[in-house]
């Protein structure tokens, strides 16, 4: 039982079951990686904000974004292939098993295609947005299945994408790495020991410390989220396999020179342990302290590293008890086919340097720091923060990304994207004028090449969304209503100038004259129809007395020739005047009277001759009344006819008016409308151009122009003010213009019903007088047949006169009745000539009467029948006179309705009148407003105000600008954000210094706008680079520094010394600038890298910081392990020389392993393992001259020391 524990089996059973239980236990690993294995920013992170807002923004749901990339080469895409396209994003959309939330394709709109189709038409971008369902990988592999194409390349990229590839790259590079590293650690142990045994036994154990600890680190990640990065494993390998085979190396070759010595076995274990174990304590104690502070780091990717930690926990007891058993139970076979024999080894390197240092102190402390000081003055801390060069173009994510770099700017690559969120909603027209202010202001920026917002979707301006724009509008609308106005003003003189000339007032004096003349017409035809009675009447009592005339005209033969003569002149003077006809009338009773006297001889002659007389008297008088009637319907005709005329024209010129003014009033009516219309536009706008003013004024009071602003502020309000009074203005005319051509028209169709009225008047009374014209026509011919009759009855009476002759006793009676038919022919001559000359016929025929009574007889026939013809024109005359009552009163009623229209008309025609007058005074306000308004918003237009972002209020939630407010906000409107693009590599370090310079603005910016008060956050790569950067150089001095203090403190203890810590810590110092410079330079001129990886310098630092120190505790600890020899200088000598072959192995063993990244692909991997070796190189030579150099200058010290020991 003792040999069993002595043998140290409990150890071998202990760590097989501990290695059964951590292989059972252990999680999967590269599922943990993939999983958290990214680099992660803390929560209080800028841009860990802004990835909280995303996900509000999304519906709380984790979502990863990924560029799709359609290129075909250098050859533009065809119309076919772009259809293609779309059908592929399209059916995308609702393809389930991806979760797609959207995707946003160049065939949305025209913005989209502005931004996401390459200038030279080669190649399509699409982002989708996918639900953070699953792996990476599959997602990615689902969604190129989904979208590629015959003929066209197409890839899948974006951060995610690049993360993951880099994850895959990195996971098989660790693979590759322990492969390698194995081998070359076999390799390197065999030639050291000459025995393939003790390359076994030292893999055995460090791959027992290997997959314990790495099962204790991913249980810790997966159940206590402990820090992990993709690095983690890695360096878990390497730091173990590295240290641990250097501390075996250092254990198995003081095992070795203990059996050579002679030692039995178990007591060469038991002095191993005891005296090789410390070193190794001492050492692992450092390398445990040097990663376990960097659990102290704030940035989760370094406290990663601190699992390096627990890998040198589990080590250490590994070695120092596995390492044991397989010591006691092989003994000497561990070194087979070798032999133990030979002792310690030696190095000639270390023994020449150190002998240099100390002949030379001074010498070497200065080569120390040549070697140093240059590569630290001229350290470049310029890094590459873009995992994208991690990845190999043979990847797909990164395939597409350099397709991205190709084709559009670098920055599409990677946009930023600027999330604003804010209590209230962000869809007012103060938030979005701000909004796009902001956007504006941006786009300024330097290094910016397009900034897309809720207001520029496209990242231009869209003009129509620009005061400047819409004032052009509004400025042009001005302009075609001046134009339009003018039209209508024109219009409205025109109806006023025809309203005017048509003197309404004289066709009513007109009519008036008309309705005078219409009532002497109605007294004449009333006289005129009397008249005719009694012509009627005579005629009859003609017709009876030449009747009997005739029968008795042979009887009296001589006696009725000179009564002949004297009705011959009778009827002559009857037929050529009517006014005279009564006195005739008394000429003819007289030579009636005479003709009775002459009839005594002859009774019958007599009684014709009586009878005759009577009629004659009655023929005169109807006559008489007949002419003096027909004068006065002559008159009255004659005035009928010339007011009928007028009348016609003034009815003609007053349609042609209202005709015209109709169609004016219409145009009027509309132009009013259009004007109403047009004002209360202009008003709108005119109240939205102030309260955005007003606005405006609100939102510049703070700019940075306030002074020069203020000063114009009274000025824009002042123009504003009146601009309002004169709108006012413009709507109280429009108002009453729209009043009163309302009015007016309203009245038009009664004056339109007047008119027609009084047309149909007008013809009526056309028609009365056509009738009465036609009566006196008619008239006239049944004067002219009684004329005739009358004639033929003056032949009868001249015949009779010249038979009457014969009766000598009724000559003196016949002339006295001749003189007194002469001297009543005399009285007629006075109102005509042809009276005077009938009489002085009858004269002369009353001294013929005598010759002319022979023919009475004839003339008795005669004048019978001239009797018949005047009573059938009698009949005639009697008969008309109906028709010409009936258009007498057909006239006067036409003319009374006339005047009695044309008298109400003309109030309408005043009021009609006064209203165009007022309209045309209104309408020159308007003008007057118009073109004051149209000024002031020209000059508004071109002022700086023009250039303000406006946007009524119907329009925001239009279709038309829905797609952007979809697109650009989220929460209910309470998000909103920026894509922001830059023009150069979003990862670089100018892009990162004007990162910087756009966030110091914007947070200027937004302080005074009316977005303030908002939270702001960046998201994307360029502001994860921006905090990473902040954070990883931030923390890598803080590390450092806390590193550095932990290993001197070990140091301390281990050298009990103050000035040999600080002499190791500023060798390994140097010897990490130094290794930076070379790599940076080998990077640059054979990796073709001109940057090192941002985490290049902290894993450098850090492995050679904890793994050089071991170095140094192992030349140390030999050092003081030598107190046998006093000279200081000697021992020194003596230890480098010793424990410079053990330094030399570890170095090459070291180094070897970190070697073994470089096949790994991975740029930091490769970049960490350069720095590492040139180090280590560096470091053993610095080693021994710095510390052999300061020996020999502090000899008094360590004299001192040794004095007080003795």
């Amino acid at each position: 039982m003792k040999e069993f524990t002595q043998k140290h089996y409990p150890a071998l059973i202990a760590w097989i079951v501990i290695v059964a239980v951590a292989i059972i236990a252990m999680p999967n690993v590269s599922a943990l990686v993939r999983e958290k294995g990214a680099v992660t920013l803390p929560d209080n992170a800028p841009s860990q904000m802004a990835a909280r807002m995303e996900k509000k923004a999304n519906g709380n749901k984790a979502v990863r974004t990924y560029t799709a990339v359609f290129s075909n080469g250098d050859n533009k895409l065809s119309t076919h292939q772009s259809k293609q396209i779309d059908t592929k994003l399209s059916e995308l959309k609702n393809e389930s098993g991806l979760t797609v939330t959207k995707v946003m394709g160049p065939s949305d709109n025209a913005e989209t295609k502005k931004q996401l189709q390459a200038k030279d038409g080669t190649t399509q971008l699409a982002q989708i947005t996918v639900k953070k369902n699953g792996q990476i990988a599959s997602q990615v592999k689902k969604l190129r299945s989904q979208l590629e194409l015959n003929g066209i390349d197409t890839y899948i990229t974006g951060v995610d994408a690049l993360n993951d590839d880099f994850s895959t790259v990195t996971e098989k590079g660790i693979q590759k790495t322990e492969v390698i590293a194995v081998i070359f650690i076999f390799i390197v142990l065999v030639l050291i020991f000459r025995s393939p045994i003790v390359p076994l036994i030292s893999l055995l154990n460090v791959g027992v410390a290997f997959i314990t600890s790495l099962s204790i680190v991913m249980n810790l990640v997966q159940h206590f989220n402990f820090p992990l990065s993709n690095f983690t494993q890695v360096f878990l390998v390497i730091v173990l396999f590295g240290i641990g085979t250097d501390y075996n190396i250092l254990l198995y070759d003081y095992f070795k020179g203990q059996l050579a010595a002679g030692v039995p076995v178990l007591d060469a274990t038991r002095e191993t342990r005891r005296h090789g174990g410390r070193t190794v304590l001492y050492s692992g104690l450092s390398v445990l302290i040097g990663f376990s502070s960097l659990w102290l780091a704030k940035f989760p990717f370094y406290q990663s590293a601190s699992a390096v930690a627990i890998g040198v926990v589990v080590l250490l007891p590994v070695l120092l008890t596995l390492n044991m058993f397989f010591m006691n139970v092989l003994g000497e076979k561990m070194f087979w086919p070798s032999k133990v024999a030979g002792g310690e080894g030696s190095s000639k390197l270390w023994h020449g340097l150190s002998r240099a240092a100390i002949a030379q102190p001074v010498v070497a402390i200065a080569v120390v720091l040549a070697v140093g000081v240059p590569f630290a003055l001229g350290y470049n801390s310029e890094l590459n923060f873009n995992n994208a060069d991690e990845v190999p173009s043979s990847y797909q994510s990164k395939a597409g990304y350099l397709v991205i770099q190709d084709h559009f700017s670098k920055g599409m690559s990677a946009p930023a994207t600027i999330y604003i969120k804010s209590d209230k909603k962000l869809d007012t027209q103060a938030k979005l004028a701000a909004i796009d202010d902001l956007t504006q202001y941006l786009q300024k920026e330097d290094g910016i090449k397009t900034v897309a917002s809720v207001t520029e979707p496209g990242g231009s301006k869209l003009s129509e969304m620009y005061l400047g724009d819409q004032l052009q509008t509004i400025t042009k609308g001005l302009k075609d209503s001046q134009a339009g106005l003018k039209k209508i003003k024109s219009g409205l003189n025109s109806a006023n100038s025809q309203l005017s000339s048509s003197d309404t007032n004289k066709q009513i004096a007109q009519v008036q004259e008309l309705a005078d003349g219409s009532s002497q017409l109605q007294k004449a035809v009333k006289s005129y129809t009397n008249g005719v009675s009694e012509v009627q009447s005579g005629t009859a009592q003609v017709a009876s007395g030449t009747s009997t005339a005739s029968s008795s005209v042979k009887t009296a033969a001589s006696g009725a020739s000179q009564t002949a003569n004297g009705a011959n002149t009778l009827a002559s003077g009857a037929s050529q005047t009517a006014s005279g006809a009564s006195t005739l009338a008394s000429g003819a009773s007289q030579t009636a009277s005479g003709a009775n006297t002459l009839a005594s001889g002859a009774s019958q002659a007599a009684s014709g001759t009586s009878s005759l007389a009577s009629g004659a008297q009655q023929v005169a008088s109807g006559t008489n009344q007949v002419a003096s009637a027909a004068k006065q319907v002559a008159s009255g005709t004659d005035r009928v006819s010339t007011g009928t005329a007028a009348l016609s024209k003034g009815t003609q010129t007053l349609q042609i008016s209202t005709s015209g003014l109709t169609t004016q009033m219409s145009e009027l009516n509309a132009g009013t409308k259009q004007l109403a219309e047009g004002a209360n536009t202009m008003n709108s706008q005119i109240s939205t151009l102030q309260t955005q003013a007003q606005q405006l004024i609100k939102a510049i009071t703070n700019s940075e122009n306030q002074g020069v602003i203020t000063k114009f502020t009274p000025e824009i309000e002042s123009q504003i003010t009146a601009l309002t009074t004169a709108m006012g203005k413009l709507a109280t005319g429009t108002t009453t213009l729209n009043d009163q051509v309302t009015a007016s028209a309203a009245k038009l169709p009664e004056l339109t019903s007047g008119v027609s009225d009084l047309t149909s008047s007008a013809a009526k009374l056309a028609a009365g007088a056509a009738k009465t014209n036609s009566g006196a026509q008619q008239t006239a011919s049944g004067a002219a047949k009684a004329a005739a009759g009358a004639q033929t009855a003056a032949n009868g009476a001249s015949q009779l006169s010249s038979a009457s002759g014969q009766l000598v006793s009724g000559a003196n009676s016949l002339a006295s009745g001749s003189n007194q038919v002469a001297t009543g022919a005399n009285s007629l001559s006075t109102a005509t000539g042809s009276v005077s000359s009938g009489a002085s016929k009858v004269a002369q025929a009353n001294a013929k009467l005598a010759s002319g009574l022979s023919a009475l007889a004839t003339g008795s026939d005669t004048l019978n029948a001239g009797a018949q013809k005047v009573a059938a024109g009698a009949t005639t005359l009697n008969n008309n006179s109906a028709a010409l009552n009936s258009g007498e009163t057909q006239v006067n009623t036409g003319v009374q309705e006339l005047n009695t229209k044309l008298s109400g008309m003309t109030k309408q025609l005043s009021e009609l009148g006064t209203g165009l007058t007022a309209a045309d005074k209104g309408l020159s306000t308007i003008a007057s407003g118009s073109k004051t308004m149209r000024s002031y918003l020209l000059e508004l237009q071109n002022s700086y105000m023009g250039k303000d972002f406006y946007l009524p209020k119907a329009s925001i939630h239009s279709k038309a600008f829905k797609p952007s407010l979809d697109t650009y906000m989220a929460d209910g409107k309470h998000i909103t954000y920026f894509t922001v693009v830059f023009k150069g590599d979003p990862n670089s370090t100018k892009a990162n210094n004007q990162f910087k310079t756009m966030k110091r603005d914007l947070d200027a910016k937004m302080k005074h706008s009316a977005l303030k008060g908002s939270q702001v956050a960046i998201a994307g790569q360029t502001s994860q680079d921006n905090d990473l950067r902040s954070l990883a150089n931030g923390d890598f001095q803080r590390t450092a520094t806390i590193m550095l203090i932990g290993i001197a403190i070990a140091l301390i203890v281990v050298t009990q010394s103050i000035l040999q810590p600080l002499t190791i810590l500023g060798t390994l110092v140097t010897a990490f600038f130094a290794s930076m410079g070379i790599t940076r330079l080998f990077s640059m001129h054979v990796l073709d890298d001109n940057l090192l990886s941002w985490n290049t310098p902290f894993f450098t630092f850090i492995m050679l910081m904890a793994l050089g120190v071991d170095y140094s505790i192992f030349l140390m600890i030999r050092f003081k392990d030598d107190k046998q020899e006093p000279d200081l200088r000697q021992r020194m000598l003596k230890a480098s020389t010793t424990i410079g072959a053990v330094v030399l192995s570890a170095a090459v063993i070291l180094g070897g392993t970190f070697a073994a990244l470089i096949p790994s692909g991975v740029t930091t991997l490769i970049q960490v393992a350069l720095g590492v070796i040139f180090g280590l190189i560096i470091l053993v030579i610095l080693l021994p001259i710095a510390m052999s150099g300061l020996i020999s200058l502090n000899e008094w010290h360590e004299q001192k020391e040794h004095e007080t020991e003795d």
